[in-house]
């Protein structure tokens, strides 16, 4: 969690909230389940979002992936997935 507002690297919208799902690649098993784990978790997001009238949409295009990692102190390459989440238009 930052206090600082990343959302100018994560994505394009202009949410209230920025959801960035990572894995620990030399914690997990291999990229291949730390993957498919990270898509579980975004069509939870999905899920979750829709019950409580808000929107999302997972994103994988990171604007600046590198600073995104460096600020949220995270391995390289981990940052898998980005949700945007608000009330949608």
């Amino acid at each position: 969690i930052s206090s600082a507002d990343l959302r100018k690297w994560a994505g394009f919208f202009a949410a209230p909230l920025y959801v960035v799902l990572t894995a620990d690649l030399k914690k997990a098993a291999s990229r291949h389940y730390a993957v498919m784990d990270t898509g579980f978790v975004s069509q939870n997001i999905y899920l979750a979002a829709q019950a409580n009238g808000l929107g999302t949409c997972a994103m994988a295009s990171i604007i600046d992936r590198k600073k995104l990692a460096d600020e949220l102190k995270l391995r390289k390459n981990n940052a898998f997935l980005v949700h945007p989440v608000g009330i949608p238009r």
